[in-house]
């Protein structure tokens, strides 16, 4: 049972792969159709689609050093806790549903 499982979840995201692979080469194509049409129109697609976008000051931010020791010690026994069951939750999927 757990193997179906497993499979079907596999099978789906291969689907999920398969449309989005096939989505991104419609884009291509259309791309291409326009760059043979009309160049004009594809120029213009290429000048929009090449625009510098400055993302300096969102990383600069990404950068700063969060302090979290205040919140992970104050809290350490429900953080441990919750460690734990993570741990014993993943191992139970994994045994029930992979190996078995």
């Amino acid at each position: 049972m757990g193997v179906s499982l497993f499979a079907e979840s596999i099978a789906a995201h291969s689907v999920i792969l398969q449309v989005a692979v096939f989505g991104l080469l419609g884009v291509v194509a259309i791309l291409g159709l326009i760059a043979v049409v009309t160049p004009k129109h594809f120029a213009r697609i290429a000048d929009r689609g090449s625009q510098w976008v400055d993302t300096s000051r969102f990383l600069q931010r990404l950068d700063e050093p969060v302090n979290l020791d205040r919140h992970v010690l104050r809290y350490s026994r429900f953080f441990g806790i919750a460690v734990l069951l993570s741990a014993v939750f993943l191992c139970w999927v994994f045994l029930h549903y992979i190996v078995s």
